[in-house]
């Protein structure tokens, strides 16, 4: 498993660990796997296309990669098994 595979897993895990969801910082989770915060945020952004969580404030995913600050804390949900 590579360091992304391994942050996606962690992504899942922080958004279901709570009914409110989490906040993820981009930066920390950048310095913590080795990845580029861009990274963070299309790995972020491919699991909301997918269904699988949602990122409070943001409508596109393509803005949220391009134009979001770095640094950013980002609030995560998980989406309940039955809305998929």
């Amino acid at each position: 498993m590579n360091s992304r595979e391994i942050m996606r897993r962690e992504i899942l895990r922080l958004a279901r660990a709570t009914e409110r969801g989490a906040f993820i910082s981009t930066r920390r989770m950048s310095a913590f796997y080795h990845l580029t915060e861009k990274s963070v945020r299309q790995e972020l952004a491919g699991l909301v296309e997918e269904n699988r969580i949602r990122l409070a404030g943001w409508r596109s995913g393509e803005e949220f990669v391009e134009r979001a600050a770095e640094g950013l804390a980002v609030r995560v949900e998980a989406v309940e098994e039955g809305s998929r």
